[in-house]
């Protein structure tokens, strides 16, 4: 085990480079499309008075709109191919980070796998070797690997989208609500069917870890596992401050979307935390706290 040890930390240790170049890519990819955003809302701020946005929203069945906030997260067709084509070819340079590794060493469900077996056939020694305060830092790389591609910012739910060109394929133009009324062109080329971002407790490093910490509770000699508090210290090191990243340089507070999810993120991390509160860092935990009271008044 130790020989295994030792060569999936020189593994990581030659990999965490080109993680961090395609984390850098990601984030500078979204601070981008931040921007955007920022400089059409300044612009209709401008431009549209507040009659001709109620009309828009209520044509486009938005009655839950409160005053002051947003929900237009969808960038300009042209400015939406761009980011597209950047975030494809980011995501192919992630893909190409572990092509010549060994699933042994890249796959966090295999690592495990031997740590599990580790603890189940040595337990004595796996336990004095103070397994779980290693195992966040060990695989802090390959969780970060995975995610590059999270924004919770995004709903983690699929959703049928009606575009511009279904509504204006109403034939009745003086219904309010075009779809009620039967006359909408349902070709599906005016549709999207839209895949947002996947959310934490869906991704593979979580539901590993989460299982990882329930076969060490089986354990009937060993009630008190140090093990049960490895998902609270990677959620703790690794993606509370990538969250705080996002609501520094990258959240709309005026996005109805965007808030929505970011609240739906916090909660699933306070969830987690309530589940090994003696190891939550109490700093980052009044951050998330207010974080949530802020998007609660919002």
């Amino acid at each position: 085990m130790k020989i295994y040890v030792e060569n999936l930390i020189d593994c990581l240790s030659e990999k965490i480079i080109s993680i961090q170049e395609v984390e850098s890519a990601m984030h500078a990819l979204l601070v981008k499309q931040a921007m955007i955003f920022m400089k059409r809302r300044q612009d209709e701020l401008k431009h549209e008075s507040t009659a001709r946005r109620r009309q828009a929203r209520a044509l486009s069945g938005n009655c839950t709109h409160q005053e002051g906030t947003s929900s237009d997260d969808e960038l300009p067709s042209a400015d939406m191919t761009d980011f597209q084509k950047s975030r494809g070819d980011i995501l192919q340079d992630r893909k190409k980070i572990f092509e010549d590794v060994h699933d042994d060493f890249c796959n966090i469900q295999n690592i495990l796998l031997k740590f599990q077996q580790w603890r189940e056939k040595f337990p004595d020694s796996y336990y004095e070797a103070f397994v779980s305060l290693c195992i966040p830092k060990l695989l802090n790389p390959l969780i970060r690997f995975q995610l590059i591609d999270w924004n919770p910012l995004k709903s983690c739910k699929s959703r049928l989208c009606v575009t511009s060109r279904a509504v204006q394929c109403s034939q009745d133009k003086n219904q309010a609500y075009p779809w009620e009324s039967g006359r909408i062109n349902y070709n599906l080329d005016n549709f999207i069917y839209k895949f947002d971002s996947i959310g934490l407790k869906q991704m593979p490093w979580f539901t590993s870890i989460g299982e990882f910490m329930e076969s060490s509770m089986k354990d009937a000699g060993k009630e008190d596992s140090s093990d049960r508090k490895i998902l609270s210290a990677v959620i703790n090191k690794i993606v509370i401050p990538r969250l705080t990243d996002f609501v520094e340089f990258i959240w709309d507070p005026l996005s109805t979307s965007q808030t929505r999810s970011l609240i739906t993120q916090c909660r699933t991390i306070l969830e987690e935390h309530s589940t090994c509160e003696n190891e939550v860092s109490k700093g980052k935990q009044v951050i998330i706290s207010r974080i949530m009271n802020f998007l609660i008044y919002l």
